[in-house]
């Protein structure tokens, strides 16, 4: 079939505009939904997000374009908007300012990238801090190649600060994007969120030197913490204030809820009580402070208490007096080490008195606690997976699931489709990779890739349920290489 060239280059043009338009959708990411926070897994177990000591009304900087890319935006802790700078060669620095409500040393801070062209995100900054902002600016971290990930609504790696401080005013200055010069749309700085991050208030082994059943002599200790083991269902005592402060809110593994509840001059003794999944000895425990009336409403005694008969007997495992718990909001406390330990499924934390109150100002009588950790100490494991055993200190090491490239998962088929092996890399337990072999052909892998180069220390195997445990590995080999070709 013969075409006018006319018609020839019209179709040229629709298809050029096909392709582009194709292209570009792929830059862009489904949009959250407006209110959505960031997300946290990142930095939880070591850092706090200090979004609450944000003073808003002092944002200021470069502002955005269009109107809905506005500076402020940044610092809303919602990911669903964004700040986007346009920049020129010759023009390319550009600045965020914000104050504190009171000074703060921030030890790291995250982005969240943007929902379009990667190309705009960050490359290179510099952060500041300073107690007089018509004075001079402290340099606190200067990154040359942030290296952020180009998923898109994502939380980055936690930058740390190389030289924190106490400060109440902070500056950061964006000299470079990640595509500069890749095309017009590629001249602007952009990202959704920067996370402002401080240290956890935690023991990191060590015991209070307040009366919390804590000596302070002797080696310091180490704790794990037995979260997994509290039977949720179980969890029961004094009703909150209201639905949002209830008593599961102390063991829901989040510090932003808490159990809020009223008490009064005839009834001060305010409980909250739980079970374990079985039987357990606890050696400590921590509280995290929640927000809210500074810190008044802080528990300042009680007293801890076990059985394995919740209808009979109750025997008292720690008592405290002052417990001087931190000053600060969403703070974990020192560890309580426990006086009296003892192997038991059912426990209860009875609260007797709080910081201060004022018995003229009923809004002053109330206990509050964000969360309570349960610890039992931490064992030191030896055995023959890698470790010589001369080590003085075992090693501590944190899964990398997260860097797995799910999409990479290969290896010989599992007997049946409920059995591949992409179930040795699904973080649930209740699957599994379970293939035959034969005694010609005993060898059987589980091949992937890692969403970038990582050095491995260590790994674990998971066994799983069925035939008792014949089937279980004995013998293997683990190999690695840059080029599985």
């Amino acid at each position: 079939m013969k075409h006018s060239k006319k018609f020839r280059c019209l179709l040229a043009m629709v298809m050029s505009v096909i392709l582009f338009i194709g292209n570009s959708i792929s830059l862009y990411a489904a949009a959250p939904s407006a209110g959505t926070k960031p997300d946290d897994s990142k930095y939880a177990e070591q850092y706090t997000n200090m979004f609450d000591k944000i003073d808003q009304n002092s944002i200021q900087g470069s502002e955005g374009a269009p109107e809905h890319n506005k500076i402020n935006y940044v610092l809303d802790n919602d990911i669903s908007t964004k700040w986007c700078i346009p920049i020129a060669n010759e023009d390319d620095e550009r600045t965020l300012q914000w104050a504190m409500t009171e000074t703060v040393t921030l030890d790291a801070y995250a982005f969240v990238t943007a929902g379009d062209n990667d190309g705009r995100d960050p490359k290179e900054w510099t952060l500041y801090g300073s107690n007089d902002t018509t004075g001079s600016w402290t340099v606190l971290d200067s990154v040359s190649d942030g290296n952020m990930t180009t998923e898109r609504y994502v939380t980055s790696d936690v930058y740390s600060i190389d030289n924190p401080g106490e400060y109440q005013y902070y500056k950061l200055t964006i000299t470079d994007n990640r595509n500069r010069n890749a095309n017009a749309w590629s001249m602007y700085y952009q990202f959704s969120e920067l996370i402002l991050l401080q240290k956890n208030q935690e023991s990191d082994g060590s015991v209070s030197d307040g009366d919390g059943g804590n000596t302070g002599d002797g080696e310091p200790k180490e704790y794990v913490s037995v979260y997994d083991m509290i039977n949720q269902d179980s969890i029961t005592g004094d009703a909150g204030f209201k639905p949002a402060n209830e008593y599961t809110m102390v063991f829901d593994n989040d510090i932003t809820t808490k159990w809020c509840v009223q008490f009064s001059l005839d009834k001060k003794e305010k409980c909250i009580q739980w079970s374990m999944t079985e039987a357990v000895t606890l050696d400590g425990y921590q509280l995290v402070t929640a927000v809210g009336t500074e810190n008044a409403r802080d528990p300042k005694a009680w007293t801890l208490y076990g059985t394995n008969n919740p209808d009979g007997e109750w025997t008292v495992l720690d008592s405290v007096e002052d417990g001087n718990l931190p000053d600060t909001g969403f703070a974990t406390s020192d560890v309580f080490q426990i006086d009296n330990p003892g192997e038991y499924q059912h426990y209860k934390l009875a609260v007797t008195d709080c910081r201060s109150y004022d018995p003229s100002n009923i809004w002053s009588m109330f206990y509050q606690i964000s969360e309570l950790i349960l610890l039992q100490e931490k064992e030191e494991t030896g055995g023959d997976g890698g470790n010589t055993g001369d080590e003085e200190v075992a090693k501590e090491l944190v899964s990398v699931y997260d860097k797995i490239n799910q999409d990479s998962i290969t290896g010989d088929a599992g007997f049946k489709p409920s059995n591949e092996y992409t179930l040795v890399f699904d973080n649930d337990i209740n699957t599994k990779w379970c293939v035959q072999f034969s005694l010609d052909s005993k060898e059987k892998y589980v091949q992937w890739s890692m969403t970038e180069a990582i050095t491995l220390n260590g790994y674990q195997l998971v066994t799983a349920a069925g035939h008792e445990n014949a089937r279980d590995p004995k013998a293997w080999t683990l190999y690695g290489t840059n080029n599985p070709d």
